[in-house]
């Protein structure tokens, strides 16, 4: 089962993921929790790499003029994210089968294949390659999208503009699910409550199989 968590920055993904991963839990219910570009796809693959790499410089460096090396940066810009997003999902598609197929638990996604459409897509419209993109994209077992006001998300997180905010938030509405297959919530309020809520609905599916 894939329960994935999406919305503006600020508006509790990685907090919920976590609460829900311990209620589950508790219900014996294996569960895990990823972060999409931390734990999965080439982005994650390529932290790695330069990670490693970096490391190596160092050494490399020790006992020499230190400032005449630079580190090797990865440029993540909206092309290259297009053009790697099939190998994504491919990877994913990996990743899921050994989580949810070998290790027999709930993949809990904090920020998922919608967010990278989102950040892809909202400032220069509803791309053709997107649409396309889209399609591919495999709808979860329960997508969560938590709505935040971009007020309370500036207010939050103190980044972009409110303009900015405001537009992203409109992506996010038209590219999640709708017809009562995705979870909309508001991200404000009690937190339990919150959880409680998806919770329910994770339970409810699952019991439901």
């Amino acid at each position: 089962m894939l329960i994935t968590f999406s919305g503006l920055d600020g508006s509790g993904k990685t907090t919920l993921g976590r609460l829900l991963q311990a209620r589950l839990e508790r219900r014996d219910v294996r569960a895990t929790v990823s972060h999409m570009y931390r734990d999965v796809g080439v982005y994650a693959l390529g932290k790695a790499l330069v990670k490693r790499l970096g490391r190596r410089a160092k050494r490399a460096e020790s006992g020499r003029d230190k400032s005449s090396g630079s580190a090797p940066v990865i440029v993540w810009n909206r092309s290259l994210r297009l053009l790697v997003y099939p190998l994504d999902l491919l990877l994913f598609a990996c990743y899921r089968l050994y989580v949810e197929g070998v290790k027999r638990h709930v993949l809990i996604m904090d920020r998922y294949f919608y967010d990278t459409l989102v950040d892809v897509s909202f400032r220069r419209g509803d791309s053709r390659a997107a649409r396309i993109l889209h399609r591919l994209t495999p709808t979860p077992s329960l997508p969560v999208l938590l709505d935040i006001s971009p007020g309370e998300a500036f207010a939050r997180k103190g980044e972009h503009g409110l303009q900015f905010l405001e537009s992203k938030r409109a992506a996010y509405a038209s590219i999640f699910p709708n017809g009562g297959r995705g979870l909309v919530l508001e991200a404000r309020g009690d937190v339990g409550e919150t959880v409680s809520a998806i919770e329910a609905a994770v339970m409810e599916r699952i019991q439901g199989r």
